[in-house]
């Protein structure tokens, strides 16, 4: 399932739908969460993801997703946060907005 989940993200991305793409991936997290998966797996998946919406600058859909994540991290008795991202510098709604009317994003 994961090669098949790769090999969809990848060819989203080869026809430039970044959206897609991200939300295939989100989708099998959740998916691995739910279905009783390895919760370490699952959470080395949403770790990467997290990682791939920073770089392809899907800020909304990395909100989304983190929730997944961090419902992982505390399945597997963690202490750890899905929710800390130094690579985004927001400290406001306002400045996600600001961003996004400036970049056209």
């Amino acid at each position: 399932l994961t090669d098949s989940i790769s090999q969809c993200h990848q060819q989203a991305l080869r026809v430039g739908d970044i959206e897609y793409a991200v939300f295939s991936s989100h989708m099998h997290c959740q998916v691995m969460m739910l279905s009783g998966s390895h919760l370490a797996v699952a959470n080395k998946l949403c770790d990467v993801l997290s990682k791939e919406m920073i770089r392809l600058n899907q800020v909304q859909s990395l909100l989304e997703h983190s929730s997944i994540h961090n419902m992982v991290l505390q399945l597997a008795g963690g202490d750890d946060t899905a929710f800390d991202f130094p690579e985004i510098s927001f400290k406001s709604e306002d400045e996600v907005l600001d961003e996004a009317e400036s970049s056209g994003k």
